[in-house]
């Protein structure tokens, strides 16, 4: 085996590790050069530290390095979602991408990507899809933070009396 491909999966592996990131993404890291992986885990960061302009610089990083890295695309639609649409065009700019590359995510991930794509249809279908990515990761506050802006934003639309009381 090639020492410095190897070099690189450990590398990978720690910093997926340091980031804090689930065995799944890690894995879905994988083959993904050093200075990808380290935009995508700056934009993780950044998100989650409450700087979504950094985190969309960042996810736009990766993204221009590897033009197939799906996370990095459900991470600036992520980003890009949370500033809206007037604050930046990350959000429409990544929905085709995202909806082009959404099969290749790990399962949960791509449980919240069919999530924030339907949310364009109706109201039922993108709060089920929303519960459904939640369920499968119940600790994921980015996902529970979606659901709950899905509540507020869809949630009178449908035959759901307690709608108010379920968004927060």
């Amino acid at each position: 085996a090639d020492p410095t491909a190897l070099a690189d999966r450990i590398a990978v592996r720690l910093l997926g590790l340091q980031g804090q990131e689930s065995d799944e993404r890690i894995d879905a890291l994988a083959g993904r050069s050093i200075e990808v992986v380290k935009d995508y885990l700056r934009g993780q960061s950044a998100y989650r530290r409450g700087l979504p302009f950094e985190a969309i610089d960042h996810f736009d990083a990766a993204i221009r390095a590897d033009s197939t890295f799906g996370l990095g695309v459900l991470g600036l639609m992520i980003a890009g979602r949370s500033v809206g649409n007037t604050a930046s065009d990350a959000w429409p700019r990544a929905t085709p991408m995202l909806a082009r590359m959404a099969d290749q995510l790990p399962a949960r991930d791509r449980l919240h990507a069919e999530a924030l794509l339907a949310g364009g249809g109706r109201a039922s279908e993108t709060l089920r899809k929303f519960q459904r990515a939640v369920e499968a990761e119940p600790e994921d506050v980015q996902l529970l933070s979606l659901l709950g802006s899905a509540w507020i934003l869809r949630g009178r639309y449908i035959d759901e009396p307690s709608w108010e009381q379920r968004a927060h």
